[in-house]
């Protein structure tokens, strides 16, 4: 509101000074010109044209994708013992978080010496935004193996965070979750990290374990927050993307922001196992069956490491005479109910064979858990 508030009394003020200095006619001329100025930017707003992820779904007005967030020794991460609701005219959810500003439980320490312990990390994808917290991806996993393997104690912990990437996820891996003896750790990963880490940068971005610092953001970003026929203007004319980089820079920004996952994931490979690593699609990738960028394509089928879920996503589709749309809101974009089960069921049949061998480590009777998986 004070951006916009600044905006229409500057342009009221201009409007005044100039027609001091015109004619009649250029007078009306102008507070025609200026009129249909308003008409277009109220259109703009109201159809959403132009408009932040944050600001389409009723979260917040205009956040710059430069301006730092809070961060301590847990990470990038929501407020500890906070709760929040999401309520943007296509679903309702609501969060409580827990004392370290993530969803879901606290690891006990030390570990109970029963308990199977797998960590999950990534973004708003793994968080569950759009959803109930029991229907998150950690959530549905922790039922799978639970009711496949009822007398384990086999526990997913959720360590997503909305607006989170894959440098973020290894920092909080680093400082804090390698330390609490997890038996395997999940990383889900999406085409939007080459977004964040074009802004943010790699590890440059901590100063130190209490402070970030990302890139800086275009002097004229004041204007852009506060009026939508400047970014139409921005992106139409001056070439800019959502991220306000110019477009020509983008391809070798993106091939550099790949080299930073790749990296950052061989990191945390050398040092520790499992590591299980999931590419999945976004909604706006299914018309060319392939992710957004084709460098991001060639990973995610050649990276050792990585398990593409693209093709299981295709081939659930045509199989089910489902279309991919019935598996994502719509307007929000994220998985709903469908997309995060179809999700869920995908990981734990690619993690299972492996989980079995840690589950065998704890029960003497292996037998009967290699009959369970099998059927």
């Amino acid at each position: 509101m004070p951006a916009i508030f600044a905006f229409v009394s500057g342009t009221i003020g201009l409007i005044g000074f100039i027609l001091k200095k015109t004619t009649l006619t250029i007078q009306i001329n102008l507070w025609i010109l200026f009129g249909l100025l308003y008409i277009g930017e109220g259109a703009l707003r109201q159809l959403k044209f132009y408009s932040t992820y944050l600001e389409k779904n009723k979260m917040e007005p205009y956040r710059s994708v430069y301006q730092e967030p809070e961060f301590d020794e847990f990470g990038y991460h929501r407020g500890p013992n906070s709760e929040f609701k999401v309520d943007n005219g296509e679903f309702i959810y609501e969060r409580k978080i827990n004392k370290w500003g993530y969803t879901g439980r606290v690891p006990q320490t030390p570990k109970p010496e029963n308990e199977i312990r797998i960590f999950v990390l990534g973004d708003s994808f793994c968080e569950g935004a759009g959803v109930a917290f029991e229907n998150s991806v950690p959530q549905q996993l922790e039922r799978y193996f639970n009711d496949l393997w009822p007398s384990e104690n086999v526990r997913f912990f959720n360590f997503g965070m909305s607006g989170s990437d894959a440098v973020f996820a290894k920092f909080l891996w680093d400082e804090k979750l390698i330390a609490l003896q997890p038996d395997g750790v999940i990383f889900l990963q999406n085409t939007t990290d080459i977004h964040d880490i074009e802004v943010r940068g790699g590890e440059e971005r901590f100063v130190s374990n209490t402070e970030l610092s990302y890139k800086k953001s275009p002097s004229w970003e004041v204007y852009y927050a506060s009026c939508h026929l400047f970014r139409a203007f921005t992106h139409r004319i001056m070439n800019y993307d959502f991220s306000l980089i110019k477009r020509s820079l983008k391809p070798q920004l993106q091939k550099e922001a790949l080299e930073i996952i790749d990296q950052t994931y061989l990191s945390i490979i050398k040092d520790y196992s499992p590591v299980w690593v999931f590419t999945y699609p976004q909604l706006e990738e299914f018309p060319q069956k392939k992710y957004n960028y084709d460098e991001f394509e060639v990973w995610a089928n050649q990276a050792e490491y990585n398990i593409n879920l693209m093709p299981d996503f295709k081939n659930f589709a045509s199989e089910n005479n489902k279309s991919e749309e019935d598996l994502y809101w719509p307007l929000d974009r994220h998985f709903n109910l469908d997309g995060y089960t179809v999700l869920s069921n995908f990981i734990a049949k690619k993690i299972e064979s492996n989980l079995l061998l840690i589950v065998q480590k704890n029960h003497s009777d292996s037998t009967l858990y290699q009959q369970a998986s099998s059927n």
